[in-house]
C-alpha cells in the first residue's frame, strides 16, 4: 500500500504507481516511443480523453470546455543505460528511466484520471502533453516552434511541469519551487580546427590543430572566471577533444575538434559567453594561421518558475501537506523552456527520495538509481489541483 494525501485517494495511488511500473519495463529512446506511445493512447482511451500525435513531439490530449486553458507536461522518453537498480520491474532491454520520466508519464495520467472525473465543473481546459524527446532537447522545440502547439490554441495562459528528485533530502512528500530559475539553460558547442597535417619531425610545416585546440581549450577554461561576475552561474565544460591517431603517432593531424556544454540562468549570460567563444577562436586563429569553425548545435533556455504560477502551486501543496524545501536551481536542463519562456510557468521539483539507503544516495542518470514511488500521489494531486486553481482564478478575474 503506497501513502496517499488528502487530495489523492488510494484508487489514484494505486493506479500511478501500477502505471510506473509497466513504463518502466519499456524504456525507448528520443521520439522513437512505439509501445509508450500506445500504453498512454490506451489509458487516454479508456479514460475517454481526447487526443492527437505529433510525430516526434508527442502526445497532446485536452479535458473541459472554455476559452482558457492551463497546460500540464510530462516527459516519456528513457536514457541508453543498462539497469541496475535491483528493482523487480527493472528494464531488461538495455535502456532506463534514469531520469524518472516514467513517473512523470504515470502521474500525469493519474491528473487526467482525476480531471476527467471533474470535467463537468471545470472552470476552463487542460492541455496534457507527453512529450517525446527530452533527453535530447528535441521534443518540445518540435511540438511549439513547429507545430505551433501555443499559437494554435491562444488559450493556453500558464503551464506546469514536475520532475523527480531522489537522493535522501528529498523524501516523498516534499518539493521544490520558488519564484525565479528551476534550472540552467543549455548550449552545446562544437569546434572545428582546420590546420595543415605534416610529419611529427616537422613541425614548421605545419600549422598545428592539436596545439591550437589545446589554446582554445585553456582560454575557455579561464574566460568564465575572469570574464563574469561569479552571481551570475554559469558553468563552461569542454568534455572532448578528438585529435590524431594513436595509430600514427608520427604524423601531425589537418584537423582537430573539440566541444562541450555551457550552462547558465539567463539568456543575457549565455549569448555573452557564445561570442566569447567566437571571438577566443577568431583571435586563436590570427596568431596560429589556422581556420576554425564553431557551431552550437543545440541550444534550449533555462526554465523560469513565473511568481503567480508558483504562488498557485505552493498554496496546492500546502493544502497537500507538503513541504517546500526551496532549492537553488539545479544545473541541468530541459527543453519544457520552449514553453516556459513564452507563457508563465512553472517547473517543480518533486521529492522521489528518502533516508532508506534504497533511495539515499539516488543521482539522476545513473544505473542504480531508485525512486519512491510514495511520491507520486503527491504529483498526481499536485498536477491535477494546479491546474484546476489557475483556471478557477481565471475565470474569477474574468467574471
Amino acid at each position: 500500500m503506497h501513502k496517499t494525501n488528502v487530495k489523492c485517494p488510494e484508487l489514484i495511488a494505486d493506479y500511478v504507481v501500477a502505471c510506473r511500473r509497466t513504463l518502466h519495463t519499456m524504456p525507448e529512446l528520443g521520439a522513437a516511443l512505439s509501445e509508450t506511445t500506445a500504453f498512454v493512447m490506451g489509458e487516454l482511451d479508456a479514460m475517454g480523453i481526447p487526443y492527437t500525435c505529433v510525430e516526434r513531439g508527442g502526445i497532446v490530449a485536452e479535458i473541459g470546455s472554455g476559452e482558457h486553458a492551463f497546460l500540464l507536461r510530462a516527459d516519456m522518453d528513457a536514457l541508453p543505460i543498462v539497469e541496475e537498480s535491483g528493482e523487480s520491474f527493472a528494464s531488461q532491454n538495455g535502456r532506463m528511466h534514469a531520469c524518472g520520466h516514467d513517473l512523470h508519464t504515470a502521474m500525469l495520467l493519474g491528473a487526467a484520471k482525476i480531471l476527467k472525473a471533474k470535467e463537468d465543473t471545470l472552470p476552463g481546459r487542460v492541455k496534457l502533453v507527453f512529450q517525446y524527446g527530452e533527453e535530447i532537447m528535441e521534443g518540445m522545440r518540435v511540438l511549439v516552434e513547429e507545430n505551433g502547439l501555443l499559437d494554435r490554441d491562444k488559450g493556453i495562459g500558464a503551464s506546469l511541469a514536475l520532475h523527480v528528485m531522489p537522493g535522501g533530502e528529498m523524501e516523498a512528500g516534499s518539493y521544490s519551487c520558488v519564484a525565479g530559475p528551476a534550472n540552467t539553460s543549455i548550449d552545446t558547442f562544437h569546434i572545428t580546427v582546420h590546420g595543415r597535417g605534416a610529419h611529427g619531425a616537422m613541425q614548421f610545416k605545419s600549422h598545428d590543430p592539436i596545439n591550437v585546440g589545446v589554446q582554445i581549450y585553456h582560454s575557455l577554461s579561464n574566460m568564465i572566471g575572469r570574464e563574469l561576475d561569479v552571481r551570475e552561474g554559469a558553468v563552461l565544460s569542454t568534455c572532448y577533444f578528438i585529435g590524431g591517431s594513436e595509430a600514427v603517432h608520427n604524423i601531425i593531424p589537418d584537423s582537430t575538434v573539440l566541444g562541450g556544454t555551457l550552462r547558465t540562468f539567463s539568456s543575457k549570460v549565455a549569448d555573452l559567453v557564445k561570442a566569447r567563444i567566437r571571438e577566443i577562436c577568431e583571435s586563436v586563429d590570427k596568431a596560429y594561421h589556422t581556420a576554425c569553425t564553431v557551431d552550437f548545435p543545440l541550444s534550449a533556455d533555462a526554465c523560469i518558475n513565473d511568481e503567480t504560477v508558483a504562488d498557485i502551486v505552493n498554496s496546492c501543496a500546502a493544502q497537500l501537506g507538503m513541504r517546500n524545501k526551496r532549492n537553488k536551481p539545479q544545473l541541468v536542463s530541459d527543453d519544457y523552456s520552449y514553453v516556459s519562456s513564452r507563457i508563465p510557468s512553472c517547473y517543480v521539483w518533486l521529492g522521489a527520495g528518502g533516508r532508506d539507503p534504497k533511495f539515499v544516495d539516488g543521482v539522476l542518470h545513473t544505473p542504480n538509481v531508485c525512486f519512491n514511488e510514495d511520491a507520486m500521489p503527491f504529483g498526481a494531486a499536485l498536477y491535477a489541483d494546479t491546474a484546476e486553481k489557475w483556471l478557477a482564478k481565471k475565470a474569477a478575474e474574468n467574471a
